[in-house]
Formats: structure tokens, sequence, C-alpha cells
């Protein structure tokens, strides 16, 4: 039988030292609510109280603690609409933030470069969902970026990944 403590006294110091000490910690915790103040370019305000993210597909709700007054941003349990799941896809920026590339299985199929999208900082997100959303719901589109690509980089794509052509 295990041996029973003497006091009813749990040690709580090392919980206090990460909710105290270290507030950045519980806050970096919690990923369905967050300072709204601390991710503002994160946000994407679409109505009244609602946020679109650039980092998930689910839309934000903001709340007002009524103790501080603070405003925080609450993640809700509905998708974004415009958050078009294209199964292994993605769009990625490169860190210049000069062109998007869109992606197949970890594969750069095609650079698409700023001045081919009139890319700009407010419109990059935009560019990214939309270039996975056409793959998702063209079945042209796909096939119009293989054709802009120089003969060598086609016969790569096609030859690494023939359900593309289909």
């Amino acid at each position: 039988m295990p041996k029973m403590p003497e006091s009813n006294e749990l040690d709580l110091s090392s919980l206090y030292g990460l909710s105290v000490e270290e507030p950045k910690m519980t806050r970096l915790a919690s990923s369905s609510k967050l300072k709204l103040a601390d991710n503002l370019k994160r946000f994407q305000k679409i109505g009244f109280d609602l946020f679109r993210d650039s980092e998930s597909e689910f839309i934000w709700k903001l709340v007002k603690d009524s103790e501080t007054g603070e405003e925080f941003i609450t993640r809700t349990a509905s998708l974004d609409p415009l958050f078009t799941r294209a199964e292994h896809w993605s769009a990625e920026v490169d860190s210049s933030k000069s062109a998007i590339s869109l992606i197949y299985k970890g594969h750069s199929i095609k650079a698409f470069k700023k001045a081919e999208l009139n890319l700009d900082e407010e419109n990059t997100e935009e560019w990214r969902r939309f270039l996975v959303d056409q793959v998702a719901t063209d079945p042209t589109f796909l096939s119009k970026v293989v054709a802009t690509l120089s003969p060598e980089r086609k016969k790569y794509i096609i030859t690494k990944f023939p359900e593309l052509m289909k």
C-alpha cells in the first residue's frame, strides 16, 4: 500500500513559477484564446466581431474581458469557408516575400513572382488562399500552370507526379 503524506498540503511552488514568474508560457500555451493587441498582423476583420486567421482554418471572435477590459480573440468552432483544403497542396511565401510557391507533397510546382501576381504585404494571404482554392475547385488550373513551366521542369513534374496530369 502506498504511503500517505503526513499533511494534506501539496507543494505548488513549481506551478506558481510557471504561472506567475513565466506568464509568457501560460499565454503561449492557450491556442484558443489570444490577446488581440499582440496578434493584430495575424488576423483580418471580416465582420462586426469576427476575424479570419492567416494561420488556421478557423473563424475567431472578439471577446472583451469584463474585469480588465482587455480584448481577446477566441477560436470558434466555425470553419472559414474561404480556407479551402486541397489535399497535399499548399502555397508558401518565400522569406523575402517576393514570390509564392505552389507546393504539392512538399515539392514546389511553380513559384509565382511578385510581378506576376501584383503581390504586396496586404494581399499575400489572399493570393495564397486563391492558389490553393484554384487547385481544389478548377480542374483546368493545374494544367494551365504546368503549361507555363520550362520543358525540363514540366518533364520532371510529370515524371515525379503522374497523377497531376489526369
